[in-house]
């Protein structure tokens, strides 16, 4: 019976919650469908380049995805929820009764609304990776029977989860050392004779060097870098930070929040926490008699991450968001709940059912949130992004917030990425949004009405559609304008020495020699769009005849980076009478910082004037 309803909760859970059946979908969430969906090894070991977020969860989804033939968006939702139900299992360990296992199985696959993340976030997919490391270290400590190969076992199991949540989430490598340190101590103190002290201890140090070596190897394949990630918060900065969360606080209490059931419950875990401190109070030399590891444990990770949490000014930056609050929320849950099972035989009816209540209404606050902002309908988010299959292969620019959402349903057909405003997390994404045949912008977030016209990524969009809504999103098509401009030398850059301001041209001859094998012009840094196109440079030379190749037409992209055409220009193209001289290349995706450059060889005299730049399809 209690197994069948752990599984009816688990369910029941998935099919509300997990990101293919929830209708409120964070941008976070939507980063994992995406990566998972074209995950590679090493380059997406972290999240698109980042230095922080292990991708634990599309990595696991690999297995959904290639060998299952699942949707990357379902994948995903049982990655989750396999880490969840791990999680669950270990830290079910440290329960005896079914009254409180229940309740456990509640609060954490139907969590107060505010810590919801526990069910998507790296910090929940680590504290579950955590707890079932407790199932491998419980095994260890009460078990007497354990053979040698099994004691190995287990530790190296325990281990490589450690190592898995340090990479899923920084923060857990203060919870790792704690609980390492917690499980030693007590067995040390309690003097357990069949736990291995001196192979946990040498398994511990060195699986820790290992973790941090391959951690920070790992993080060297990261392109960039976030700036302030390790640093820590000045006096006043900590003050700024508990102000934060204290407005917060106060906020829901005073039942500010437009939202009853969120300011309940938290009404019911501020109460809860009182009679914990009054607890702890009460009754510290028993629970710190160490006659429990995991009970030293769960107070210390509280107190700890909570401190490494107003101390972080990472968190601080992110204006103190309530998901890294997801860590000190497991760990008084944990502890609560672990107080609570030694008196549950103890507990009358009524008191047992203001627990029940108590449970449902926290349970609840996600439903009822999802339900008022979704006006009354549980419609998923995936169900509403599948209509844009209608509009078939497309690309989307939109709000951060909003733009990465629009792609989970159909990642193949549909993609999209923030507007150049907006943090980049994929530049790659961008020139996937340029290949596809057709354009749409989203306004939501973003502006109130669409523009006639936009330039975004150096690219000039023009608009030419109705508005229309569909997949959960306002939507306009938008086209880019076929480029045909003529460039001058006020749009180019070059050596102001070989200006000739009397024809407004560009004059450089072979005595020259400091400019011999260098640019005679350059620029204009534009985007260019997948297309054909045609570039005239205008230029001659009036020396005589001679075989040789006095320039280079260079064009390339990315500051240099990638050549997109290069060809020498022989004498004879440029004798006078020629008024330019033309190429013509096509590019397969939209090309950002684009050159037009004359490479000078010397042999003869050369003049420049302008170039025109001509799309032809």
């Amino acid at each position: 019976m209690r197994i069948s309803l752990v599984a009816f909760i688990i369910l029941s859970s998935f099919f509300l919650y997990s990101l293919a059946y929830n209708p409120l979908v964070t941008s976070d969430d939507a980063l994992n469908v995406l990566m998972a969906y074209d995950y590679q090894i090493p380059p997406d070991f972290y999240c698109w380049g980042q230095d922080r977020g292990g991708t634990i969860i599309p990595l696991i989804s690999q297995f959904f995805i290639h060998v299952l033939n699942l949707s990357p968006i379902l994948s995903v939702s049982l990655s989750n929820y396999l880490l969840l139900t791990l999680g669950f299992i270990g830290f079910s360990k440290l329960f005896k009764q079914p009254f409180t296992l229940i309740i456990f199985a509640v609060l954490w696959f139907f969590p107060y609304e505010r810590f919801i993340n526990i069910l998507s976030f790296p910090i929940g997919m680590s504290y579950s990776l955590i707890g079932f490391s407790i199932y491998f270290l419980d095994r260890l400590l009460h078990k007497k029977d354990l053979n040698n190969f099994s004691k190995h076992f287990h530790l190296l199991v325990a281990i490589g989860l450690w190592g898995l949540a340090i990479w899923t989430s920084d923060l857990a490598f203060f919870t790792v050392l704690l609980l390492a340190f917690t499980v030693l101590f007590y067995s040390m103190n309690q003097k357990i004779e069949h736990f291995p002290k001196k192979l946990f201890s040498l398994y511990t140090s060195l699986g820790i060097a290992a973790v941090t070596f391959l951690i920070l190897k790992l993080k060297t394949y990261a392109t960039g870098i976030t700036e302030n990630f390790q640093q820590f918060n000045t006096a006043e900065q900590i003050g700024q930070s508990i102000r934060i969360v204290l407005l917060d606080c106060i906020n829901v209490l005073s039942f500010h929040e437009d939202n009853f059931l969120i300011s309940l419950g938290a009404w019911i875990i501020l109460l809860i926490l009182i009679l914990l401190l009054g607890i702890l109070v009460l009754y510290y030399k028993s629970i710190f008699s160490l006659k429990n590891p995991w009970k030293l444990f769960l107070i210390s990770d509280f107190f700890a991450v909570l401190v490494i949490i107003f101390l972080a000014h990472w968190v601080l930056l992110n204006n103190m968001g309530r998901w890294y609050f997801v860590a000190p929320y497991i760990s008084g849950l944990l502890l609560g709940l672990f107080l609570l099972d030694s008196y549950v035989e103890k507990m009358g009816k009524s008191l047992k059912a203001i627990c029940v209540f108590c449970v449902i209404i926290l349970g609840v606050t996600p439903i009822y949130t999802s339900l008022r902002a979704n006006n009354w309908q549980y419609t998923s988010m995936r169900s509403k992004i599948l209509e844009l299959n209608k509009l078939g292969k497309i690309g989307i620019i939109g709000d951060y917030w909003d733009a990465y959402r629009c792609s989970i349903a159909n990642p193949e057909n549909i993609k999209s990425t923030p507007h150049e405003s907006e943090d980049i997390k994929n530049t790659a994404r961008i020139l996937e949004v340029f290949r596809q045949p057709k354009i749409y912008v989203s306004r939501d977030m973003w502006f109130d009405t669409f523009p006639d016209s936009m330039q975004q990524f150096g690219v000039m969009l023009y608009k030419y559609s109705d508005e229309f809504f569909l997949g959960g999103s306002n939507l306009c098509a938008y086209k880019p304008k076929k480029l045909a401009k003529i460039y001058t030398l006020g749009d180019l850059k070059f050596d102001s020495t070989v200006l000739d301001k009397t024809t407004s041209s560009l004059k450089v001859n072979p005595d020259d020699k400091k400019l011999i094998n260098r640019h005679l012009v350059y620029g204009p840094d534009i985007s260019l769009v997948p297309g054909t196109y045609r570039v005239r440079f205008f230029c001659s030379s009036a020396g005589l005849p001679k075989a040789s190749k006095p320039l280079t037409i260079d064009i390339s992209s990315g500051f240099g980076q990638k050549s997109l055409f290069l060809k020498d220009i022989e004498h004879a193209e440029l004798v006078q009478g020629k008024q330019y001289v033309t190429c013509t290349f096509t590019i397969e995706n939209l090309e950002q910082h684009v050159e037009f450059r004359l490479l000078y060889s010397g042999f003869n005299p050369i003049e420049f004037k302008q170039l025109e730049v001509f799309q032809l399809k």
